[in-house]
């Protein structure tokens, strides 16, 4: 009981290091100054990169619920290693292609595995109500941190844009460090004989799929998860162009990055609290809004102050997660956790490159500020329809 004990105290400090905390900042800048590759081609680049997840993800989702959690989590740290590596290196649209090649693989022998992990831990300890209080803190401890660095960032970018890459470099090792301290939680015995053959992967993937199929709360978890990850980082992509459009100078970059990851910290810190008060179907109501509106503005106005509203929008960053994390894990048991997760992860990924895609057509024959427009009414939209379907799913 002591290792799960430890593990608590592993998974938040793991969740201070599950991103390259330097890069955010200059994100597209670097693929555009380093890469040579044009706003379209980051766009397309990435969908085409994304379609890799739906296989691999439920792939490793059930390898991780035969092999361990542990030892897919350690696999997929490496491959995150050697592609903030590569990154660090590119000078071509080709390297940017292979390094994002290496995050597909890393991501997905991580998605799923490193929540079932802590999922099952607490369950051993009798603690499954403290899961979101515990992704609370893993989530708003990162985001602290990265507000932190994202300060550096700038700085470092404005002397050399490989330099933010280099610092991320020794995060992902310390990533890395920090996964081979866990402990895999004993697994029952029905579980521990299971058949660990690729017959019974595919068994376990068909039953995962069935599970979601049958339970119409975890088909509007997916969606709902889909949508708003989907629109944050359709959104994303566009913050370098947008700040170098209405001319705000690198080195203040990591001072917005700064109050983004502040807020972000601050919504999930508060998450446990609020939701407590405001209720899920407040709480969506008001993801949505958040979300939506600040991309409608930023695109009918591309000035500079509209440029700040890119820190609002992370308040939904940070509550987003820990809130339907926990949503889901309610309502799925340990022998098709992970597979459940990373099939949620593989339907996102999958809607995703679509989006990517079609964000990218529109990039060649619109202006940003259009692009961005069109991306928050259909986001609006998308949304109403999601808070109509929880309606009528939970009764509310």
């Amino acid at each position: 009981m002591k290792k799960l004990e430890r593990n608590v105290g592993l998974y938040i400090a793991y969740g201070l290091t599950a991103e390259p905390l330097f890069w955010g900042v200059v994100l597209v800048s670097y693929l555009q100054k380093m890469a040579q590759m044009t706003l379209p081609e980051v766009y397309l680049v990435e969908a085409l990169i994304v379609l890799g997840f739906p296989i691999l993800e439920i792939l490793f989702g059930s390898m991780a619920d035969t092999v361990g959690r542990k030892r897919t989590m350690i696999y997929g740290a490496i491959f995150l290693f050697l592609e903030v590596l590569e990154f660090a290196l590119a000078e071509t649209i080709w390297q940017a292609c292979f390094a994002n090649a290496l995050w597909v693989v890393g991501a997905s022998l991580i998605s799923g595995a490193d929540r079932a992990l802590i999922y099952d831990s607490l369950k051993a300890l009798g603690r499954t109500q403290e899961f979101e209080k515990i992704q609370s803190q893993a989530t708003y401890g990162r985001l602290f941190l990265a507000a932190i660095c994202s300060v550096a960032s700038g700085h470092l970018a404005a002397i050399n844009y490989r330099f933010p890459v280099y610092a991320s470099l020794t995060i992902m090792g310390l990533h890395l460090l920090i996964i081979c301290l866990f402990s895999e939680p004993e697994k029952s015995k029905e579980e521990a004989e299971k058949d660990k053959s690729a017959k019974a992967q595919v068994k376990l993937i068909i039953k995962g799929a069935q599970v979601v199929w049958q339970n119409c709360n975890l088909k509007w978890i997916i969606a709902f998860t889909a949508a708003t990850l989907i629109i944050g980082k359709v959104w994303f992509f566009t913050y370098n162009p947008y700040f170098e459009e209405v001319k705000i100078p690198e080195a203040s970059w990591g001072w917005i990055f700064f109050a983004m990851n502040l807020v972000a910290a601050l919504s999930a810190w508060a998450e446990p609290r609020l939701i407590t008060k405001l209720g899920n179907k407040a709480s969506i109501i008001l993801m949505v809004l958040i979300q939506t509106i600040p991309i409608i503005i930023m695109g009918t106005l591309v000035i500079k102050i509209c440029a700040l509203l890119v820190i609002v929008q992370n308040f939904v960053r940070g509550y987003t997660g820990p809130f339907l994390d926990n949503l889901l894990h309610s309502q799925i048991k340990s022998d098709t956790r992970a597979t459940v997760d990373s099939i949620k992860s593989a339907v996102h990924h999958l809607i995703e490159s679509v989006c990517l895609l079609s964000f990218a057509f529109l990039l060649m024959h619109f202006s940003l500020g259009a692009c961005l427009l069109i991306l928050g009414i259909c986001g609006l939209l998308a949304g109403i329809g999601l808070i109509i379907a929880y309606r009528l799913i939970y009764k509310t």
